[in-house]
């Protein structure tokens, strides 16, 4: 049986429907959706996300890098069961917050990066 989702980020197809991912792409859609989602974002889901966009300001250390790697974990295994996630590696760059994801799913090994990147009002 396939897995199905919308792709992320959502868009439409040229038939004008919603674009749909199967498999290790809706996995890994999910995966994104979660990384880039703060908690209390989506009303319907609320524990859904990761408290990580909250730390995005923090200052560089490795208690910020082991905090991230806990958020993004938690994130993980609460609103994805279909994974078994294997390594979370964290870079603090100047602007960024640099999350990669390894992750296990029916017998394959994925990798998810998503950049996590401060913006400040000039």
């Amino acid at each position: 049986m396939a897995i199905l989702s919308f792709v992320w980020p959502f868009r439409f197809s040229s038939a004008s429907t919603p674009e749909i991912a199967e498999d290790e792409d809706a996995i890994k859609a999910s995966v994104i959706s979660i990384l880039t989602t703060s908690p209390r974002e989506r009303v319907m889901r609320p524990t859904l996300g990761t408290e990580a966009w909250s730390l995005v300001f923090e200052t560089a250390s490795p208690v910020l890098v082991a905090q991230v790697r806990l958020a993004v974990t938690r994130a993980l295994r609460l609103g994805e069961p279909r994974i078994r996630v294997t390594k979370v590696d964290v870079t603090v760059e100047d602007t960024a917050l640099i999350i990669g994801v390894e992750y296990a799913w029916n017998g394959s090994q994925e990798r998810v990066d998503v950049e996590m990147a401060r913006v400040s009002a000039v």
